[in-house]
């Protein structure tokens, strides 16, 4: 596209060019390396590095205006494990640690900013667990096909669980819950709940919408949990918090414990796009002008890939590849960290919230297309025009050659014919 343009961490830089008719691509970088000492003008020209240089850290960042529509996706490739539970008590109660529980009812609770990031006590939610396996339940039925020998083996499992999660009607830490719900997981899962630990919080605007997350998404209505690692944990309390500022939780809240699973990633790409193409329908059946998609690009983190996705590589792309065939270009790279909206544009107008984030475990879409169906560039198709024009040039300049030869011929036997 063009070249790309460096500034220091302190002076920002910023670069216009035309890359097509109607589309303006705007570049600038930010660095830690100050040696490079670089002035804007008071009109904001255009400026680069006379030299090319390596910084240590900083970004790099890219901003497309004009006749372009950008769709973006999010795939957090987790896994939801045991029932739904509701927060009762947030923020630490340890000794001496001055910071007091914020419970329901208790007005004079001092709650600090670690605190707000912090779940104290969380109690099992049974109409929203009942809810979520009738969910799983019908996930099943649609897929395989139900028998009595079936029906035994779910209402069997159904009664193993309530028993299960009788204790988990009593409000508890939430350390000590999942140390309880470790001991009912495939060796797997419990391998990686030790490493790290994982809770969704439920996002606004579910009410109405399919309460199992990949039917959700099938269909085009978004994540339910908003997937975060926890950072840290009380020994004495067993609280758990995650990075401070990234969440205020809230009492009344409900969230449930994930892990990372390949085979559960798989299933959720291709519901993401599964929903995707729904919508795209939709638009189109609602009789709104929907161009094609001219590009597409893939940015995984470095955990994922064939790492997670059972030694396969190139799995993402190959799904969209799929989805999307007649996309001439599908590239991007893997990251330590993707930033976008759990839903991007695809979930329709989210009641609840849908602000940009940091994702450190993620996959990120990122389809590209023109607002007013305008054709787009190829390289190929460009080369096969090309061939094609030059041999109908060809040809038309030998049917010509051709017909003059016929003229010159004719005109020889006419004038030879009025010459005897």
């Amino acid at each position: 596209l063009g070249k790309v343009y460096w500034s220091p961490r302190k002076k920002s830089s910023r670069s216009f060019w035309k890359a097509g008719e109607g589309m303006t691509i705007k570049t600038g970088s930010s660095s830690s390396n100050s040696n490079n000492n670089h002035d804007n003008d008071d009109n904001n020209n255009a400026w680069s590095s006379p030299l090319p240089s390596v910084y240590g850290d900083g970004c790099v960042g890219v901003a497309l205006r004009g006749d372009i529509r950008v769709d973006t996706m999010i795939a957090q490739g987790a896994k939801p494990v045991g029932g739904v539970y509701r927060v009762v008590a947030v923020g630490r109660n340890e000794p001496g640690s001055g910071v007091k529980r914020s419970n329901p009812g208790n007005d004079d609770a001092e709650v600090d900013d670690g605190s707000r990031s912090t779940i104290g006590a969380i109690v099992l939610d049974e109409a929203a667990t009942a809810e979520e396996e009738l969910g799983y339940q019908d996930q099943d039925l649609s897929a395989t096909g139900d028998d009595e020998n079936e029906a035994d083996a779910k209402a069997a499992k159904r009664a193993q669980m309530a028993a299960d999660y009788a204790k988990a009607r009593i409000p508890k830490p939430p350390l000590a819950e999942a140390n309880f719900l470790m001991r009912r997981l495939s060796d797997d899962d419990q391998a990686f709940m030790r490493r790290a630990l994982l809770i969704g919080l439920e996002r606004g605007g579910s009410i109405g919408k399919t309460p199992n997350e990949l039917l959700r998404l099938a269909k085009g209505e978004g994540h339910r949990f908003t997937v975060r690692q926890v950072a840290s944990a009380g020994m004495k309390d067993g609280s758990v918090t995650f990075p401070l500022g990234s969440v205020d939780v809230e009492v009344g809240a409900r969230c449930r414990f994930f892990v990372r699973d390949g085979e559960f990633a798989k299933k959720e790409v291709e519901a993401l796009w599964t929903g995707y193409k729904k919508k795209e329908l939709s638009e189109t059946l609602e009789g709104k002008d929907v161009s094609p998609v001219t590009g597409c690009m893939v940015f995984p983190t470095l955990d994922r890939g064939s790492k997670l996705f059972g030694g396969k590589a190139g799995y993402e792309s190959g799904v969209v590849s799929t989805f999307l065939p007649g996309v001439p270009s599908i590239s991007g790279f893997y990251a330590n960290g993707v930033l976008g909206k759990l839903d991007g544009t695809i979930g329709g107008a989210p009641v609840g919230p849908n602000e940009n984030m940091l994702h450190g475990s993620a996959s990120c879409y990122v389809v590209f297309r023109s607002k007013t169906k305008r054709p787009f560039f190829s390289p190929k198709q460009a080369m096969i025009d090309a061939a094609d024009a030059a041999a109908a040039k060809a040809a038309a300049k030998a049917a010509e050659l051709e017909l003059a030869a016929e003229d010159e011929k004719r005109s020889t036997m006419s004038k030879s014919s009025f010459g005897s």
